[in-house]
């Protein structure tokens, strides 16, 4: 089973830390990413290649997401 992860925020956290280390997991994916701005979030998912960008935490855990951080 593939953990699908849900970042909030886009943030240089999730970006220096996050991302690497959750990708570096087996079974584990970045699949979506939630921001208040919505043109940051969908420039921060195009940027790492993450599929859905979300400005909502309805919208984000509306998702198919397994775990947030």
């Amino acid at each position: 089973m593939t953990v699908k992860w849900g970042l909030i925020g886009a943030s240089t956290i999730a970006r220096q830390f996050m991302i690497n280390a959750i990708r570096a997991q087996p079974n584990s994916e970045i699949a979506a990413v939630m921001s208040s701005s919505p043109e940051r979030a969908t420039a921060y998912a195009r940027e790492h290649g993450i599929a859905l960008a979300v400005s909502t935490l309805d919208a984000l855990l509306g998702s198919d997401i397994d775990a947030v951080y």
